[in-house]
């Protein structure tokens, strides 16, 4: 991987390296190509089957062919530089150097070593003689250099065979200058060490100069837990560059999934992949991507610095890290926007010092101390995982999350058999202090870093106080938003009782008015009644039979209201003579004179039981009940008042 690479000892020479240029006419591409593997014909067929992969799947066009020409505006001067990946049969990754000139013709070096701002070089001194190679083909066909070759001979002192040695300056001639054998020009080449330097030029400029800091924290921890990680951009050149970094950001881990810098649009199925991936993409097939069934997905766009993020991520990732993080990135972002790859990568380091640094304490041998069945073993040692997050409670949280990481298995892995190494040497197993782990080793704290770190427990402390009142604040509107709602509902109730109480009153004053009436009214009717004998010349009795007796007096409605209060135990004034007539009077024959008067009482009683049930329990508000002593009949005359008690 790019982050791993000073781990690699490997050279251009050991693994062949390719070169292919290519004329995109209209999707029927002319193609030139040289191998550069030595006399390994199985490495040279390897590299020949790399360089069609690469013309096929238009790695040097990512874009649609309407964006790339939409973008040139002068195909003989507008040169786009970017990279891409592919994967080995074995898993290791080559890395394609990209130089393009216009929407049509580009370039690309084919190496197993990422050393962007050297092969960037070699490129750019070998356009022309490549352009003309161009020339000089059949349209629509491709053609291999053949050894001897000027242009292969450039090539092949420049990232083959015959390459300059890591960590040297070498002055290189140009073939095609040559006079008599010798080179009348040459170019001054360096090839940096990726054993000592960082990762042989990656900027992380194009990553920082997203928007806001806020953004490269989310990709980080996005990065730390194995998302599907997608960075967008219209600039090739932008996106790939920031696809590098953020890889280069997870130092001393790598990124073990799929990784391409950019993705060209005949892989854009790569995103549907249910495996993590971390990939960057030209914004013109942004909405084709979006069409995609794929989900939880963190997106980052370059260009205006939107992004996506998952909450769980910055939960599991321990405070205070993660701030001096954040303060680092805003000193670096403002006093060289990232141009100091060193200082960058530095910030990040000490992230992964502070979190992972503790691993040297709980390294243990498989005999001395038989692991558990998910402990992570290599050369007969094992890490105890369990120990490492108990003894750093404050980091156990990313740790927890990290160990489900193939990275993480991979770092792990890695220490384990460099102390078994260390073992084999020396005789004993190196454990605690007695590891040195430069990739995690903190340098000299300057006075620049202390400011940094005095800064960051700062900010922490501002954070926590925020958070604080926050949730003070947030707990206090709950508080008072419930007390409003609890007020506004008492005054309902009060409202309702009040309009209850003034019905009340009103049904009141009715049902007294109607009893009044039904009463006189009933009394005046039944006096008409037996003073014209009506009663009498209606009887119903037999003429045969014996002279009937007096009739008793008819049963008013005061007779049937007197056999209620009887059943209710409670006493009821009756006049005298009624009494007598019932206690001496024989029943009477089945005359009108003698049946009561008509059932029109059930005015009042309907009225009786509104009123109960209008009557509240409250102490004060309940509506004194009517006695049946008082009650009275009434007549259907006085159905003229039921709409008065429909309106209530």
């Amino acid at each position: 991987g790019i982050a791993s690479a000073r781990m690699s000892r490997a050279t251009d020479a050991a693994t062949g390296a390719a070169f292919v240029a290519i004329d995109d006419d209209d999707g029927n591409p002319t193609v030139v190509f040289a191998t550069l593997a030595g006399d390994d014909g199985a490495l040279a067929a390897e590299l020949r089957a790399m360089c069609a992969n690469v013309v096929d799947g238009r790695f040097a066009f990512p874009e649609r062919r309407a964006a790339a020409r939409e973008r040139t505006t002068d195909g003989a001067t507008t040169t786009t530089r970017f990279t891409f990946c592919l994967t080995r049969a074995d898993g290791a990754r080559t890395i394609g150097a990209v130089r393009r000139v216009g929407a049509r013709r580009a370039a690309a070096a084919l190496t197993r070593t990422a050393r962007f701002e050297y092969h960037d070089d070699v490129l750019r001194h070998a356009m022309t003689r490549a352009m003309e190679a161009l020339d000089a083909t059949a349209r629509g066909t491709t053609r291999e250099l053949a050894r001897g070759d000027a242009l292969w001979e450039y090539l092949d002192r420049t990232i083959g065979t015959r390459a300059p040695t890591a960590g040297t300056t070498a002055d290189v001639g140009l073939p095609w200058t040559e006079f008599a054998g010798v080179a009348t020009q040459s170019v001054r080449l360096r090839a940096p060490d990726l054993r000592k330097e960082f990762n042989g030029g990656i900027k992380f400029t194009a990553l920082l100069d997203c928007g806001h800091v806020e953004a490269v924290l989310a990709l980080f921890a996005a990065l730390v837990t194995e998302r599907r990680v997608v960075l967008t951009s219209g600039r090739l050149e932008a996106v790939s560059a920031a696809v590098h970094a953020a890889n280069a950001a997870l130092y001393p881990l790598s990124w073990q999934h799929i990784f391409l810098p950019v993705v060209p649009e005949a892989f854009l199925d790569y995103l549907t992949a249910p495996m993590p991936f971390l990939v960057g993409l030209h914004s013109s097939l942004s909405e084709d991507a979006k069409r995609l069934p794929c989900d939880d997905v963190f997106t980052l766009n370059l260009d205006d610095g939107s992004f996506t993020y998952f909450e769980e991520d910055f939960e599991a990732i321990p405070s205070g890290p993660f701030t001096l993080l954040r303060v680092g990135l805003l000193r670096e972002i403002e006093r060289t926007r990232g141009e100091d790859s060193q200082a960058v990568a530095r910030v990040f380091r000490t992230f992964f010092s502070s979190v992972l640094g503790p691993y040297k304490q709980h390294i243990k041998g498989v005999v001395a101390h038989p692991p558990p069945r998910d402990a992570i073993i290599a050369d007969s040692l094992w890490l105890d995982q369990r120990g490492l997050e108990l003894g750093n409670l404050k980091h156990a949280g990313i740790l927890a999350a990290m160990r489900g990481t193939q990275m993480y298995e991979v770092f792990v892995r890695q220490r384990l058999r460099m102390c078994a190494q260390v073992a084999r040497k020396t005789g004993f197993v190196p454990m605690g202090d007695e590891i040195v782990d430069f990739d995690l080793e903190e340098g000299e704290l300057t006075l620049s870093d202390l400011m940094m770190r005095g800064q960051a427990l700062s900010e922490q402390f501002a954070s926590a106080s925020s958070h604080a009142f926050s949730v003070g604040s947030s707990a206090l509107r709950e508080t008072m938003r419930k007390a409003k709602k609890a007020y506004s509902t008492s005054k309902t109730i009060q409202g309702m009782r009040e309009a209850f109480a003034s019905k009340r009153s009103q049904l009141a004053h009715s049902i007294g008015k109607l009893r009044e009436k039904s009463s006189e009214d009933l009394q005046a009717k039944w006096a008409e009644w037996t003073d014209e004998g009506t009663a009498k010349n209606l009887s119903f009795a037999e003429a045969s039979t014996a002279e009937a007796p007096v009739p008793a007096p008819p049963q008013t409605q005061s007779s049937v209201v007197e056999r209620e209060a009887v059943e209710v135990n409670e006493p009821v004034a009756m006049s005298e003579p009624i009494v007598d007539s019932l206690a001496s009077a024989p029943t009477p024959a089945p005359t009108l004179a003698s049946a009561p008067p008509p059932r029109v009482e059930s005015v009042s009683g309907a009225a009786n039981m509104m009123a109960n049930l209008m009557s509240f329990d409250d102490a004060g508000d309940t509506l004194a009940p009517v006695t049946p002593s008082k009650r009275t009949g009434a007549t259907m005359a006085d159905v003229d008042e039921l709409p008065n008690l429909i309106d209530m």
